[in-house]
């Protein structure tokens, strides 16, 4: 019995709707083995691309399990399902002299079937490629039309033709306003993010890198971008074009140092009495102060708290201490002091 390898490959659920299915390949490669006394001695299954050379890791495989045996025969059900570019066609047929035993056309042996196996390669590389030139202008229309292509990005589903706000769409919104407004880092932000439950589209924790490429994303203020070109998009923003500049600013740096127009008095003096990170404070849309735990150690039910609220709790534990007068006076000299090293410091940078 003649001893040879399987291989089957799928690209896109189009080929599948047409008969080209991984489980309709099996079907007729087994018959046609059953048929042929052919004994398949492994199988290789791919659910790649064969435009480009070097993206299926399966036939590289094969190439490799090929070298180490004395099998030389490929059985698939149709060359293209194989080889769709002449580099293949030569590493199969010229460097590893195998025979391709092909269920629908004829065997690959001879001289003379070489050659029409050679130009059926390249009649297969000739339609890949405009398959990707089609596919390619399809997507570009669709931008220019101002429709997201691909999956949502996070914060968006999709529905018909393009991309609506889903049930996270606040949570995304909040993270542009942290960010922009409020002292918040990435890493705090990943923190933040892990506590409110913002998950990717994956269902999965957001890291700190994909906050930065969700900052940085311009779909999220109503645009669509394609090949470095943005189109006006037909969803709905989730951030303003002037927060998504602002975020911008600070991403990259370029971002101005602000005068500190609130005041947090209690940052940095107290710590979280369920998870014991510390307080921090926020400037939450510009005017509204906010304390909060900073979540280092992950979710934390601590609530928000108002500045004015934390001064009514803060109230009775201060109420009672007294300074004296020429303790107070030090303290605040030593203050004008070093905030004139620092106005002297900024002047000289």
């Amino acid at each position: 019995m003649r001893k040879c390898f399987r291989y089957m490959r799928v690209s896109t659920d189009d080929q599948a709707k047409h008969g080209y299915s991984l489980e309709s390949q099996d079907r007729v490669l087994k018959e046609y083995a059953e048929a042929h006394g052919l004994e398949i001695v492994e199988s290789f299954v791919e659910d790649e691309s064969a435009f480009t050379t070097g993206r299926r890791p399966e036939f590289a495989r094969m190439c490799k399990v090929i070298e180490k045996t004395d099998v030389r025969s490929i059985l698939c059900w149709k060359q293209d399902r194989l080889l769709r570019n002449v580099t293949d066609y030569a590493v199969l047929i010229e460097g590893l002299g195998c025979t391709l035993i092909c269920a629908t056309e004829s065997e690959v042996s001879d001289d003379r079937d070489m050659l029409m196996g050679l130009l059926r390669a390249g009649m297969a590389r000739d339609e890949s490629k405009r398959i990707s030139q089609r596919a390619r202008l399809g997507l570009e229309t669709k931008a220019r039309a101002g429709l997201w292509s691909g999956w949502a990005p996070t914060g968006y589903r999709n529905e018909g033709k393009g991309i609506v706000p889903d049930t996270s769409s606040r949570l995304v919104s909040r993270l542009f306003l942290l960010y922009a407004k409020s002292s918040y880092s990435l890493s705090e932000l990943e923190t933040w993010a892990r506590g409110e439950g913002l998950l990717s589209r994956y269902g999965t924790q957001l890291t700190r890198s994909s906050i930065q490429r969700i900052l940085h994303d311009p779909v999220y203020y109503g645009v669509v971008p394609w090949k470095g070109t943005i189109y006006p998009g037909q969803h709905e923003p989730l951030v303003s074009k002037w927060l998504w500049d602002e975020c911008q600013e600070r991403l990259h740096g370029r971002a101005q140092p602000r005068e500190q127009v609130h005041k947090f008095p209690f940052r940095g003096l107290l710590t979280c009495g369920r998870c014991g990170c510390a307080i921090t404070a926020s400037l939450i849309k510009g005017q509204y102060v906010y304390y909060h735990c900073t979540r280092k150690k992950g979710a934390c039910s601590q609530p928000f708290i108002r500045a004015e609220e934390m001064g009514k709790i803060l109230e009775p534990a201060v109420r009672g201490v007294w300074v004296p007068l020429t303790v107070a006076e030090e303290i605040s000299a030593t203050t004008r002091r070093k905030q004139s090293t620092v106005k002297g410091s900024a002047r000289r940078d």
